[in-house]
This record gives C-alpha cells, structure tokens and sequence, in this order.
C-alpha cells in the first residue's frame, strides 16, 4: 500500500496517508473540489415572473446546474481549472439549452464558437424562436457563410424577422451599453416583439470577446454582475468568453463571470 497523496509506502494496512503533513494536504484538496457537488442539483426555482436583472442584495447565487458557489473561488487560474472540470458536467451542447437560461458559454477557438453558435441558432428555428447572433463584423461574415453551406435561406429568415446577425456596435452599444437598464430594456423589448410576431421567444448568443478588444472589460463585468442568473422561460442568453480572456479577469471578476447559471466548455 502507498501513500494517496505523496505515494509513499506505509507501514500497516487499512491506512491511506502517511503522516499529518498528507493528511492536511488531502483535505485541502478535497475542499478545492468536490466531485459529489457535482452531481448536487439545486431544488427547481420557485414559480413567478422572473426578472432580467438581479435584485438589489441578491449577491453571488450558485451554478443552477453546478451547485458551486462563485465566491469560492480565489484566484484567477486555479478558479478556470474549476470551471474547465465542471463545465463538462453540465450541457454537452448549447442546444440543450433550455429557456429561460443565462448560459456561460467558454471557447478555445474560433471555429468551436462559429459551430455552437449555429447549433445554437438551429435550434432556435427548431423551436420557432427568433435567434440574435452577436459577433465583430468579421466574424458576423463567417457566420452568414457558415449559414449559407447549410442550405439556409438566410435572407428569406431576416426579413421575416426570425434571424437577426448584428455586431456589439448594433446590439449593445446602439442601446445604451454599458448602461445595463437600456440594454435590458432593449432585449425584453426585443422578446415581446418577437412573441408579439407568433414566435415562441427570442435567443441570443453574445461573444464577449469584442468587449475586451475595446477595453471594456470592468464595463463588460459590471454589466454581467447585475443581470438575473435565470430569465423568463421566453428568453435564452449565451455569453460566450474566449478562456484566455477569462484567464485575465482578477479573482472579482472571475467570480461574477462564473455566477452563470450554466456552464458550458468547449
């Protein structure tokens, strides 16, 4: 038999450490992650409207699927190795998203974000809601042409108001960013409309990543601490961080960024 944590032998059976050195070490570890809160699953939100924005004094509120607390975290790295482990336990694909959700959606590569984001957006003509797809201007052309491989009538689909691909400058910026009241106002406005046209809701996947390149990050994390962690179960949001983005956030900001109810890793 050797040691669990420094692989030592020991000197009898039916131990597992050999000294209080590894003792303490090991139970500091376990308190750094737990793979049995993994599996915790929070008790089903209480009925009643729900509100985009948090309540003054809510503070912090566990991962709905997660279970783990965002104030646990202490520093930046370590914390995004948490969120690497337990992102894989939550929805295997942004699809699976149900409504209502405020989704933490975490990408190493260009291409893994374009083909979320269009899963993301099937799904959403699946379901007969209107689908708002948020990129830089460059990156919003890949995506029509990603569209356009896939046989979709891209042009027929915006005009009747089902799809709609804008940049952060059309969206958030044009609406009041980073005055988070207007952007709000903005989106519900938004979802009534599209209720209003005979869909069943509005979705909107947001990459984030344009926010840093404009040095709107304290903005951007400000923006993000004062939203609701659950919408009503007409709207779907995705904030989609780049990991080496998250991997700059300070532990603050890192706390607020993985409050999300959902975690997503691609």
């Amino acid at each position: 038999m050797r040691c669990e944590v420094c692989g030592g032998v020991l000197p009898n059976g039916g131990i597992t450490h050999c000294s209080e050195e590894c003792i303490r070490k090991s139970v500091e570890k376990s308190k750094k992650f737990d793979p049995a809160q993994v599996k915790k699953k929070s008790a089903p939100p209480k009925s009643g409207k729900k509100y985009l924005v948090k309540k003054r004094g809510s503070g912090l509120q566990p991962s709905m699927q997660t279970g783990q607390y965002a104030k646990t975290a202490t520093s930046p790295e370590p914390a995004v190795a948490k969120v690497m482990s337990l992102g894989r336990r939550s929805v295997t694909g942004l699809e699976h998203v149900a409504g209502g959700s405020h989704v933490l959606y975490t990408y190493r590569q260009q291409r893994s974000k374009y083909e979320e984001a269009f899963r993301f957006l099937k799904r959403g003509l699946e379901n007969n809601e209107a689908t708002v797809l948020i990129f830089n201007k460059l990156e919003g052309a890949d995506i029509r042409q990603r569209i356009k491989h896939e046989n979709v009538n891209l042009g027929r689909l915006e005009s009747a108001g089902r799809v709609y691909i804008m940049t952060p400058d059309e969206s958030y910026y044009k609406n009041g960013f980073p005055n988070t009241s207007r952007v709000v106002k903005f989106w519900e406005t938004a979802r009534e409309k599209a209720l209003a046209g005979g869909m069943n809701g509005l979705r909107v996947f947001a990459d984030m990543h344009p926010f840093f390149e404009n040095g709107d990050v304290d903005e951007t994390i400000n923006y993000e601490s004062e939203l609701s962690h659950e919408y009503e179960s007409t709207l779907t949001g995705v904030c989609a961080y780049n990991l080496d983005d998250i991997k700059n956030l300070s532990p603050r900001q890192y706390n607020i960024v993985i409050s999300h109810q959902i975690h997503h890793l691609n």
